[in-house]
């Protein structure tokens, strides 16, 4: 009965923290209504190939017009 009690209490506390918590990152009203902004989720299922990502940390260090090989398929990759 008093693990049932917990449980139930600490189901209560989330469910009324989570709505308090969202607002916490000093985001506005409108921005936590945004229905076009993005989950963490929905920018990961657009998905980037691993071929991308690569040449991006190849990039990172690089000047804008640098030339690195392309760790995957060996071909010259123009940085941005």
């Amino acid at each position: 009965m008093n693990k049932l009690l917990l449980t139930a209490a600490a189901v209560a506390v989330f469910m009324i923290n989570s709505p308090a918590m969202a607002g916490d990152g000093g985001d506005s009203a409108s921005d936590l209504l945004d229905i076009d902004k993005k989950s963490t989720a929905e920018r990961a299922l657009e998905g980037k190939t691993a071929q991308a990502i690569l040449n991006e940390m190849a990039c990172k260090d690089k000047d804008s017009g640098d030339q690195v090989k392309d760790s995957t398929d060996g071909t010259m990759h123009t940085c941005p």
